[in-house]
């Protein structure tokens, strides 16, 4: 996987709209570390079922996520 893949995210949405991210392609997020705010929208830092560490940011204004591998 490139850095930079756009990438489907399903999050949980409660209180308010994408509010916590549950996977995205094909990973499952096991655990969420990290919970922030951007210009674009939420971002979230997950550590996913793979054992690597990603960010993951959700642009509001084109209703798409964004999946960058940490490293």
């Amino acid at each position: 996987m490139r850095t930079t893949d756009r990438m489907a995210v399903e999050c949980y949405s409660g209180y308010t709209y994408a509010e916590e991210p549950r996977a995205f392609v094909y990973k499952a997020v096991a655990a969420l570390r990290k919970i922030w705010r951007e210009p674009p929208g939420p971002c979230f830092e997950v550590l996913a079922d793979d054992g690597a560490v990603y960010r993951l940011v959700y642009e509001e204004a084109v209703d798409e996520g964004q999946a960058f591998l940490r490293s």
